[in-house]
């Protein structure tokens, strides 16, 4: 499911940060999956001889699975921008080889504001969650 990856996400190399979408209903909800490789280029400073993934990241890798739930088209000159992040806890470490399941479900959609409750799963224990604030505006309001 690459394909859909590109097709609802503008993200590239190396800031596209989910590797597999396991299960969507576009406006509903998104699973994503992300493989944590030893290669990640964060691991180099973070830290070196104990890599440990960014809390920030986890974040971003959510907000990219949620993303994937609002479902608009990267081609449709729209992009999600996050606009809040609430009720963050981070509950465990991530490191390299870790296999995470990041779920992404919409709890509101208010002109074109989306809040979304994430859960980013290391097998059944929670790592991190949080509720976004993910807000649709046009590219070109970006640039």
């Amino acid at each position: 499911m690459t394909n859909k990856i590109n097709y609802f996400l503008p993200h590239k190399y190396p800031f596209l940060l989910i590797d597999r979408v396991i299960e969507d209903k576009a406006g509903e909800y998104a699973i994503c999956r992300k493989c944590v490789s030893h290669s990640e280029p964060v691991f180099q400073g973070h830290f070196p001889g104990q890599p440990i993934l960014p809390g920030v990241m986890l974040i971003e890798m959510l907000a990219q699975t949620a993303g994937i739930a609002i479902a608009i088209p990267a081609n449709q000159g729209l992009v999600g921008i996050l606009g809040e992040v609430t009720k963050a806890k981070f509950k465990g470490m991530v490191t390299p080889g870790d296999v995470l399941t990041l779920t992404a479900t919409i709890v509101a959609n208010k002109m074109k504001v989306f809040k979304v409750d994430c859960i980013a799963k290391n097998e059944e224990k929670i790592v991190c969650q949080c509720q976004l604030k993910i807000i649709v505006v046009k590219e070109s309001d970006v640039k």
